[in-house]
């Protein structure tokens, strides 16, 4: 009797097989994976920078239309009065009343753009960070090759 066991041997060849090919490659896909992941956080982070960015001109472009819809109906009223009688008659206002109705336009209409600005601001740095990480992505996949070779090339020296 050569053989004791129980258990076929390509039975023990093949999971021996399967064992090694499983572990050898797991370096290689958790890098994979660790790519995936950093590619999604950073595209995350563009989509998120867009977003805001796109906010900020849409609240940037409501505030204009009010204020514009102000001047030109002179009035405090908001522009679709729900509760107004249809053909209502609307009472002139006095130079004094338009000039106040202005000015608190004006002044609307300058925190709307200092809004705009601290957005865009935001919106800039997030930018900025976006760049910086895309940047250190590509340092670094540039640098695992060049460290790989260099590896390759001491061991083989060695031997």
């Amino acid at each position: 009797m050569a053989n004791d066991s129980s258990v076929n041997d390509q039975i023990i060849d093949s999971v021996t097989s399967n064992w090694q090919a499983t572990s050898s490659n797991a370096p290689a896909s958790s890098i994979s994976i660790t790519d995936l992941v950093m590619a999604e956080t950073i595209s995350m982070g563009m989509h998120n920078a867009v977003n805001t960015q796109h906010s900020s001109q849409m609240t940037g472009a409501a505030a204009v239309t009010a204020t514009c819809a102000r001047i030109i109906n002179g009035n405090k009223q908001p522009v679709i009065n729900v509760n107004a009688e249809p053909n209502a008659p609307v009472s002139p206002l006095t130079q004094k009343e338009l000039a106040v109705i202005i000015a608190q336009a004006q002044a609307e209409a300058q925190q709307a753009i200092e809004m705009l600005n601290a957005s865009v601001d935001k919106a800039e740095k997030n930018v900025e960070k976006a760049k910086a990480a895309l940047e250190q992505l590509a340092k670094d996949k540039n640098m695992e090759p060049q460290q790989e070779k260099s590896d390759q090339g001491k061991k083989d020296s060695e031997s």
